[in-house]
C-alpha cells in the first residue's frame, strides 16, 4: 500500500514538472516571437507637412532679403574697389592706384585717414581745367563720373543744378549730387583748385567715422579753450 502511494505521488510530481516545462516553453516561444517582431517593425516616419504656395513664397522672399541685406552691408563698408572703411593705412596704400581711368577720363585718388590711421574717406579728383574750359571739358569730366556713379548706385538722393563758375569761386567747392547710402555717402561736385583752375571732385565717406574725425580735429584745435572751460 505504501508503495502504491509513493508511486502515485511520483506520477503526480512528474506530471506537474511536465506542465511547468510546457508552460515555460510556451512562454519562451512567445517572448522570442515578440522580440523578433519588434526588430522587424519599421519605425513610422513623421508625417511631412505639405507647404502651401504662400509659405514657399515667404521662404524665398526671406532668402532673397537676407542676400540683399548682406550685399547692402558690404556696399556700406566699401570705399572704392577693394578698399574698405576702417582699413589700416599700411594696407590701404598698397591696394588702390593713385591715378586711374574711369570711363573716358583719368582721375586722381587720395585716401583720408583718422587719428588711428584708419581709412574713413576716399577723394576722387579730375585733372584741373582752366576757366575757359569750365562749361565744356570740365563739365564733360563731371558728366562722365556722374554716369558711372549713377549706374552703380542709381539716382542721387539730393541734387542741385550744375553751378556757374562764380558759384564755385564763391564757395571754393560746390556739391551737385549726393548719394546717401546708410552710413556711406558719396558727394560729387566742382571745386576751385586755384585761381583759373577747376576740377571735378567726389568724396566717398563713412559718415560716422568722418564725423568722429571732424570732432577729434576740432577738439585738438580748441584744446586750450576746452581745458579752460573745464576749470569754470
Amino acid at each position: 500500500m505504501l508503495y502504491s502511494m509513493h508511486q502515485k505521488n511520483t506520477t503526480n510530481l512528474n506530471g506537474m514538472k511536465r506542465i511547468i516545462l510546457t508552460l515555460l516553453t510556451v512562454f519562451l516561444l512567445i517572448q522570442c516571437n515578440f522580440i523578433k517582431n519588434k526588430k522587424n517593425e519599421t519605425p513610422e516616419e513623421p508625417e511631412q507637412k505639405v507647404k502651401t504656395q504662400e509659405e514657399i513664397e515667404a521662404e524665398e522672399k526671406a532668402r532673397a532679403d537676407s542676400i540683399k541685406n548682406a550685399e547692402y552691408e558690404m556696399m556700406q563698408k566699401t570705399a572704392f574697389g577693394d578698399l574698405r572703411f576702417g582699413m589700416q593705412k599700411n594696407e590701404a596704400e598698397t591696394i588702390n592706384p593713385k591715378k586711374q581711368q574711369l570711363g573716358k577720363y583719368n582721375y586722381n585718388f587720395q585716401n583720408l585717414y583718422n587719428g588711428n590711421n584708419e581709412l574713413y574717406a576716399v577723394v576722387v579728383n579730375s585733372d584741373g581745367e582752366k576757366a575757359i574750359s569750365f562749361d565744356d571739358a570740365l563739365k564733360n569730366k563731371y558728366n562722365n563720373l556722374y554716369k558711372i556713379i549713377e549706374t552703380k548706385y542709381g539716382n542721387s538722393t539730393a541734387r542741385r543744378e550744375f553751378p556757374s563758375i562764380f558759384e564755385v569761386q564763391y564757395s571754393k567747392s560746390y556739391w551737385v549730387n549726393k548719394w546717401d547710402l546708410g552710413n556711406k555717402q558719396i558727394v560729387l561736385g566742382i571745386k576751385e583748385n586755384s585761381l583759373n583752375n577747376y576740377a571735378v571732385y567726389s568724396k566717398i565717406s563713412d559718415l560716422p567715422m568722418q564725423e568722429a574725425e571732424a570732432k577729434r580735429l576740432k577738439d585738438i584745435k580748441n584744446k586750450d579753450v576746452i581745458e579752460a572751460a573745464e576749470k569754470f
